[in-house]
C-alpha cells in the first residue's frame, strides 16, 4: 500500500479501505496515485482490494511522502488487507501479505477459498500434477491457441471480488480495489485481468451492493514497468513482495512471473531487492 493520501484527503475521518490480497503474490504492495485521484470527493468509505504481489498489482495504494505518515495523519484503523489462500503449491505470497500488512500496521483478513478450486487442474495448484511453465507469457500464449496460459487459476479473480464486495459491505466499505494490470490481459493470458472484465465485475457488484460498493482496478491500463517505476519513487517495501510461482528461498528467475518481474525492475534501471 504506498499512497492513499489523496483518497482520505476526501473521506470522512470515519473512512474505511478494505485492501484485500489476492495472493497469487504479487503478496506485496504498490501504489495508485493516478487511481485515487479518480476518486469522487463525495466518497465516504473506502475499501481497497490487492492481490499480494503476484503481479506487484499488489502495490495498491498510494500516498505521496512517507506512507506511515500519512497512515498517522488519517488513521490505519481506515485500512483493512484482504489475503485469500487458493491452494497454491506454497504459503510465499501469504507470507508476504503478512509481513506487508504488518510493515504498514493495518487490519489484515485471512480468507481460505482453496476447497473451490478442487476441481481445477491449474499448474499452480497443491493437487495439480502439472509442471510449472518456466518460460515467458508470450511464449506460452503461442502454444494455447488463444486459451488462458496453464497458471490461470479459473475465475480467480471474480471470485476474490465476490468476497471482497461481501466483506466491503459488512464493513461498511464503498470501493474495492485491486491490482488487475495490463501485462497480464495481454493476449488473455489471465482473461480476469482485462480492462473489459474489471468493468462488468464492476458493475455487478455496485448494482448486486444495492449501489454501495465500486470497484476500482487503477493499474488496469498499466505495465509492470509503470507500477514498478511508480512503487520506486513512493518507496514500496519490495523487498517483502513476492511474485514467484516456485515457494523456493529465491525467485526461481524461470516461470513468467519472475521474468517480467525482473524485466519490469531492469527498465526501471534497478534491480530486484530479491535478487540481490
Amino acid at each position: 500500500y504506498s499512497k492513499i493520501g489523496n483518497m482520505f484527503k476526501s473521506s470522512s475521518a470515519s473512512s474505511k479501505v478494505l485492501t484485500g490480497s489476492l495472493v497469487k503474490a504479487y503478496a506485496a504492495i504498490k501504489s495508485i496515485e493516478k487511481g485515487f485521484d479518480k476518486l469522487s470527493t463525495s466518497v465516504k468509505n473506502s475499501m481497497d482490494f490487492v492481490e499480494t504481489f503476484n503481479y506487484w498489482n499488489v502495490a495498491l495504494d498510494k500516498i505521496s511522502g512517507d506512507f506511515s505518515e500519512q497512515f498517522e495523519k488519517y488513521g490505519k484503523e481506515n485500512v483493512v488487507a484482504m489475503s485469500v489462500s487458493y491452494g497454491q503449491k506454497h504459503t510465499k505470497e501469504l507470507k508476504a501479505s503478512t509481513d506487508v500488512a504488518n510493515y504498514y500496521g493495518v487490519e489484515h483478513i485471512y480468507i481460505n477459498l482453496a476447497d473451490i478450486f478442487k476441481y481445477s487442474d491449474c499448474s499452480l495448484l497443491e493437487h495439480s500434477d502439472k509442471e510449472i511453465p518456466h518460460d515467458t507469457y508470450a511464449n506460452q500464449l503461442a502454444e494455447t491457441d488463444g486459451a488462458p496460459v496453464s497458471t490461470y487459476v479459473p475465475f480467480r479473480n471474480g471470485l476474490f471480488l465476490s468476497t471482497a464486495a461481501s466483506v466491503a459491505i459488512s464493513k461498511n466499505c464503498d470501493i474495492i480495489y485491486y491490482g488487475a494490470h495490463s501485462d497480464d490481459a495481454a493476449g488473455s493470458a489471465y482473461p480476469d485481468c482485462s480492462k473489459e472484465f474489471n468493468q462488468a465485475m464492476s458493475d455487478a457488484i455496485y448494482l448486486g451492493s444495492g449501489k454501495s460498493v465500486r470497484v476500482e482496478a487503477p493499474f488496469v491500463q498499466w505495465t509492470k514497468k509503470d507500477i514498478v517505476k511508480e512503487g520506486l519513487r513512493l518507496k514500496v517495501p519490495y523487498e517483502l513482495t513476492w511474485s514467484c510461482y516456485e515457494g523456493k528461498d529465491k525467485p526461481c528467475s524461470k516461470c513468467g512471473t519472475c521474468i517480467d518481474r525482473e524485466k519490469a525492475f531492469e527498465l526501471n534501471g534497478e534491480i530486484d531487492p530479491l535478487l540481490k
